[in-house]
Parts: structure tokens; C-alpha cells; sequence
């Protein structure tokens, strides 16, 4: 069994383009896959532990399952670990720190339904809550928009994420971002 930090799975350097890639391939086995509804456990307060299965299908003889849990006052609030398992033997092959993963993964996710169901001459994205995955929402989001596109993202002010979201993206010169106030403003 092999044993896979977050850090490990940073340090392959994976881009944002192939997490898009990965989620759109994903995507088209879906109807080939087993894929019950997750389960939730709350033991108190908001907290929870969702416990996500998932049998690929028989050419890829993989089985995992993904556990993500929020507990307050836990640093990142959101963590995730992955079990990959031989399908055909039950033999368990990897257990997996599934931070990274599970923030790109969603990230993608969301930037492929941003460039599905977007109007075709929308310019302006609006962003609320700043955390981790919705940097990896913009990361999947300028890499699959033209790259010489100008977008405008309006960004809702709480504390200082968004200074520090624009801080994380002040390379990329194709992007304008404002800081709002409300919800109305977005």
C-alpha cells in the first residue's frame, strides 16, 4: 500500500489544464460508473463526515472512496482523504492526502459549468467566499478561457481574502478585479 501526502500530490505539479481534462474525462464515464449517493454524518453542530464511493468501470479495475469532513476551528476547515483499491482483488493500493485533489477537482467542476452555461459574451465572473477552492476555480478558469480575453471579476469583500485573491492572481494581466461590498453590488 502506498501512502501519498497533499504535499506529494503538489510536488507532481499538475496543472490546472489537466485537472479541467481529468474532470471532463471523468465526466464521460459517469454513466459507466457506480456512484451512490454520499454519505453524510453530522455528530454535532455543522460539522460532517461525507463519505463519497465510487466503482470505475471494469477496465479500470478502481474502487475508491473519498472521506471529507469539516470540523470547527480545524485549519484548512475542509479535509479530505482518498482509499484506492484493485476492484477485482479488494486489495487496498493507496491511501491519499485528498486536500489538493478534492479543491481542483471542485474547481474544475465549476469552471466547466462557468464555460457550459455562461452566456457567450460574458465578461464578468462574481466570486463569493475566496478560500482555497475558489482559487482553484479561477486557476481552472483562466486556463481554459482564451488567454487573450479580458474578464472582470467582482469579488465580495470579507476580512482580507479578497486583497489576498488578488494578491494570488496579479500575474495574470487579463483579469480586473473589484472589490464589492454586498451581495447586491455582485
Amino acid at each position: 500500500m502506498k501512502q501519498i501526502s497533499n504535499e506529494d500530490i503538489i510536488n507532481l505539479g499538475i496543472s490546472p489544464t489537466e485537472c479541467v481534462e481529468w474532470v471532463r474525462e471523468a465526466l464521460c464515464l459517469k454513466y459507466e460508473s457506480q456512484l451512490p449517493p454520499k454519505i453524510s454524518l453530522h455528530p454535532q453542530g455543522n460539522d460532517f463526515f461525507n463519505t463519497m464511493p465510487c466503482l470505475l468501470p471494469s477496465s479500470y479495475n478502481r474502487f475508491g472512496v473519498k472521506i471529507v469532513s469539516r470540523i470547527a476551528g480545524n485549519k484548512p476547515s475542509l479535509h479530505s482523504d482518498l482509499l484506492l483499491y484493485e476492484a477485482s482483488s479488494g486489495d487496498l493500493l493507496s491511501f491519499m492526502e485528498a486536500d489538493w485533489i478534492t479543491q481542483m477537482r471542485t474547481g474544475a467542476v465549476a469552471a466547466l459549468a462557468i464555460q457550459t452555461l455562461k452566456l457567450s459574451n460574458a465578461k464578468t465572473y462574481a466570486f463569493v467566499g475566496l478560500g482555497s477552492t475558489a482559487i482553484a476555480t479561477m486557476q481552472c478558469l483562466l486556463a481554459i478561457l482564451p488567454a487573450d480575453e479580458v474578464i472582470n471579476c467582482k469579488l465580495l469583500k470579507y476580512k482580507n481574502q479578497a486583497e489576498q485573491f488578488i494578491t494570488f492572481f496579479e500575474s495574470y494581466k487579463n483579469v480586473k478585479f473589484h472589490i464589492v461590498d454586498s451581495n447586491e453590488e455582485l
